[in-house]
């Protein structure tokens, strides 16, 4: 009765009411072709209702009379959507009513429905859909109405011209962070057809010599989001979705596609494409133009947000500069707490360091110069100056001049720079110095009051100091910059400038490494609100320090005089710390592999094996955390055995336990201790085929299968996120062996322990034949679809 209850339940549109409703995460809004006087209502409602994925489901057909008109709501309702909740959004091509295949078949796939938003003119399909999600394992799925029972009668239906029967339509672009406009362009091209879509991706090695490369998504994720986005809109045709190298892919090579979809940016593209194909003797195409950007100003959608693939995703990408590229959440400092918090500044030749460093001074903040650091290191009568002429002989030491006694860096950089050998030797006697010398400076800065400090240095990540800093900001520019840049100021040839620039690490690797990207290829007042901005978020990162560095400032009068506020560190970051106070492990060591644990757990090509995944494990332990005989050994398992995680590999277990053992050996762990939990590790790689007597050992192992027991919607994110981590392997090898996996688990008992056995395995085992009914399904409509 509850249920029936809340699924008839109506609400009559009241914002007070509204505002005090729990959000969905996850909902289907219904939606009609030809608009409706009650949707705008019902979008309103829908972007106040869900927090985290919408699925736009579309009644009604399309035609040459609509189809301009269900561009423009497209763009109006997807930008409402990303724009103003930020809310995954997918399109479902529906039709007035639904079968019980098709509503089969989506529910499966898309297991994370938990309410279906519609006005009371479609309301019989809503609770059409309600019942079959319902009886297709999501027993929690709610209708809610909005608006008024009176409806005023319809207009009268337009005669509709049908389209030309495409069998096949064919789009291209980057489709980077898949944004609104790709959305649109996917939508009317699958719309379009009626047995194929084929998509052109654009392949990573074109993109590879485009400015910051490094900051767009792999093709082969790009590709997966894809086609996660066309199987949910349209189950009954073929998906073809492939990696191009050039500006034509199959647009030129298929027979089959009879239209072309482009945005208006690109229409000289499409034409170009047109001109190919007759001269290979394919049939001609039409060229559907989408315009993107039509109407949008009024929205208060600006023209980067929304022009062609391009503009757009070049516009999101660049929301990546001047911020923290990571995830904040468990992000601490880790320094040692006697010094400022520090931030380290890298960039190539000529990418203005100096110029930023000393906007900088100028606004304040304390600086240090790595490069004259190092010139005081090898002074005479220092240990380096002794160091260098022992390594390098006499030749180095300047005889006359007014440097005479010195180190001649003249003579020293031209052996170094000739010679790797040479230069490795270099820097291992230097880099060490200059690292202590920082230190000590740093140290002194916090006696004298200073609490945050920036250091520049060129070889920030080479010399891999970015470990020893808090943060690690990356100034860039273009190479074409840097080398006219060094051939205006510097006196250098083009040649030189672009050998000196190769033999420095790359712009992408240096972005890969950087918590904050700063450029510098524009105006001195760009760089000026770069700052700014990069600077705004700073105050509150550097307020989360470690709990033993709050305990370990307890005694500093100046940090009580200062009254500073302390932002609180997470749950994991406490976590982490109880267990090196119960290993009595110094402050350091604990600092430098908290770090090494954040910087491996956000690796760019994790997506479920991340602090979240860590953090859940964590959370899901604690109902038994009473029956652990060893918590330290099962704590530290979970923290790292996935610290080593490429999909590509078959041996992270093995390195992950590795990696804990030098962990491990450097805070003073007993040889038996370390081979437990390395143990514990190894057995993540054959979770259901270990056997053992070790009752920490099974709850550890249950507690990292636990997500196969959540609920669907949680399932479902679970589902894609493994998904995009195996990005690179082709979909029909993905789901042969997800199917695999899946089956195995259903042979064997999935959980080792009573408790989870009795909490988990019901739902564990319904969301695993939920996934492989969706993959058979899929299966079937590519089947059908061929």
């Amino acid at each position: 009765l509850f249920s029936l209850l809340r699924a008839c339940f109506v609400f009559h549109t009241s914002p007070l009411v509204l505002s005090h409703l729990a959000m969905f995460e996850t909902a289907i809004v219904l939606l009609t072709v030809e608009k409706g006087w009650e949707e705008e209502r019902l979008v309103e409602e829908a972007l106040r209702l869900v927090s985290r994925k919408a699925y736009l489901y579309f009644i009604g057909s399309v035609s040459a009379s609509n189809l301009d008109s269900i561009e423009v709501r497209l763009r109006e309702i997807l930008l409402a959507f990303e724009k103003g909740n930020q809310v995954q959004t997918y399109i479902v091509a529906g039709g007035k009513e639904v079968s019980e295949a098709s509503a089969r078949q989506f529910f499966s796939y898309n297991s994370d429905v938990e309410v279906v938003l519609s006005t009371f003119s479609t309301a019989d399909l809503a609770f059409s859909l309600c019942e079959y999600a319902q009886s297709g394992g999501l027993p929690h799925t709610s209708v809610h109405l909005v608006g008024s029972k009176r409806a005023p009668a319809a207009p009268p239906a337009e005669t509709e011209q049908p389209l030309p029967p495409y069998v096949t339509t064919c789009v291209g672009g980057t489709f980077d962070r898949l944004h609104v406009g790709h959305k649109v362009l996917l939508t009317v091209t699958a719309l379009l057809a009626s047995e194929k879509v084929v998509v052109g991706v654009t392949s990573d090695a074109v993109l590879a010599k485009k400015y910051l490369s490094s900051l767009i998504a792999p093709s082969t994720r790009r590709i997966a989001l894809v086609e996660d986005f066309l199987f949910t809109m349209r189950k009954n045709i073929c998906f073809e979705v492939v990696a191009i190298d050039d500006a034509f892919g199959p647009s030129i090579v298929d027979p089959t596609i009879g239209a072309l979809v482009v945005s208006k940016e690109v229409v000289k593209g499409g034409e170009m494409v047109r001109e190919k194909r007759r001269e290979r003797g394919l049939c001609d195409v039409d060229l559907v133009v989408v315009d993107l950007v039509a109407d949008t100003a009024s929205k208060g959608a600006t023209t980067t947000e929304v022009t062609g693939d391009k503009m757009s995703s070049s516009s999101i990408r660049s929301k990546d500069l001047l911020r923290f590229r990571f995830d904040e959440t468990h992000w601490a400092r880790t320094t040692n707490p006697r010094m400022p918090y520090t931030i380290g500044v890298s960039g190539a030749m000529c990418s203005g360091k100096s110029l930023f460093m000393k906007k900088l001074s100028t606004l304040g903040y304390a600086t240090i110069d790595c490069d004259k650091i190092g010139h005081e290191v090898y002074l005479p009568g220092t240990e380096g100056f002794r160091s260098l002429v022992e390594a390098f002989g006499a030749r180095i030491v300047s005889e006359e001049g007014e440097n005479k006694g010195e180190i001649n860096r003249k003579v020293l950089g031209s052996i170094v720079f000739s010679d790797e050998r040479e230069r490795q030797k270099l820097n291992a006697i230097v880099w060490p110095l200059i690292l202590g010398r920082l230190k000590e400076k740093l140290e002194a800065m916090h006696d004298s009051g200073i609490e945050v400090c920036f250091v520049e240095a060129a070889v920030l990540v080479e010399a891999g100091w970015d470990r020893a800093v808090d943060e690690h900001w990356a100034i860039i520019v273009p190479e074409s910059v840097s080398v006219a840049r060094a051939v205006a100021t510097r006196g250098m040839s083009e040649q030189e400038a672009g050998k000196r620039l190769a033999s420095q690490i790359s712009i992408n690797e240096r972005v890969n490494r950087a918590h904050v990207v700063v450029t510098n290829d524009g105006t001195e007042g760009e760089l000026d609100r770069n700052i700014e901005k990069s600077l705004s978020e700073l105050y509150l990162r550097r307020l989360k320090p470690f709990p033993i560095q709050q305990e370990e400032d307890g005694g500093d009068t100046r940090a009580a005089k200062r009254q500073r506020p302390l932002l609180q560190p997470s749950q994991l970051v406490y976590r982490w710390i109880t267990l090196m106070k119960m290993l009595t492990v110094n402050t350091e060591t604990a600092l430098k592999w908290w770090r090494v644990i954040f910087d491996h757990y956000s690796e760019s090509h994790r997506v479920y094996h991340t602090l979240t995944h860590i953090d859940e494990m964590f959370c899901t332990l604690d109902s038994v955390a009473l029956q652990l005989k060893s918590p330290i050994t099962v704590h530290l398992a979970v923290f790292f055995h996935d610290i080593i995680y490429d999909p590509a590999r078959s041996d992270n277990e093995r390195l992950s336990a590795d990696l804990f053992g030098a962990f491990g050996l450097e805070a003073g762990m007993k040889e038996a201790e370390i081979e437990k939990v390395s143990r514990y590790i190894n057995a993540t790689a054959s979770h259901l085929d270990t056997t053992t007597d070790d009752g920490d050992l099974k709850f550890f192992l249950d507690t990292d299968l636990s997500i196969l027991g959540s609920p669907r919607p949680k399932y479902g994110r679970y589902k894609l996120k493994i998904r995009l981590e195996y990005a690179h392997v082709p979909l029909s090898k993905y789901l042969e062996g997800r199917e695999k996996v899946l089956l195995s688990f259903l042979k064997k008992k999935l959980f080792f322990t009573s408790h989870f056995d009795q909490t988990l395995a019901d739902t564990a085992q319904s969301n695993i034949k939920g996934e492989l009914e969706g993959i058979n399904l899929y299966r079937q409509s590519l089947a059908a679809s061929k």
